[in-house]
């Protein structure tokens, strides 16, 4: 992820949507993880998940927590971009997709 690092084994052959899933959390959001937002509604309160892929936004559920809001995230992002995922955990293996919640 370092982006000034140009020699030959750093870089990977990939496409601009592959390197677009590979892009970290944008600065400024109210959570501190990718693709999990707060909801103020007036009759809920809570975390929810969305994930865009190949122009499509994928609404991933509503969660009283933000880390299972983030968990979800994780788990679509592993399926939809793979290698190219950036994970809000990376310490989770990214083989290992179905022992995600």
């Amino acid at each position: 992820r370092n982006g000034l690092n140009n020699v030959r084994a750093n870089l990977r052959a990939c496409s601009i949507s592959e390197n677009g899933a590979n892009k970290a959390k944008r600065p400024g959001t109210s959570s501190r993880f990718k693709g999990v937002t707060w909801v103020k509604a007036k009759y809920r309160k809570g975390w929810k998940a969305m994930i865009k892929a190949r122009g499509v936004v994928h609404f991933l559920g509503e969660f009283s927590n933000e880390e299972d809001a983030a968990r979800a995230y994780d788990k679509a992002a592993l399926i939809l971009f793979g290698v190219y995922a950036v994970l809000n955990f990376p310490m989770l293996s990214k083989t290992k997709v179905d022992n995600l919640p």
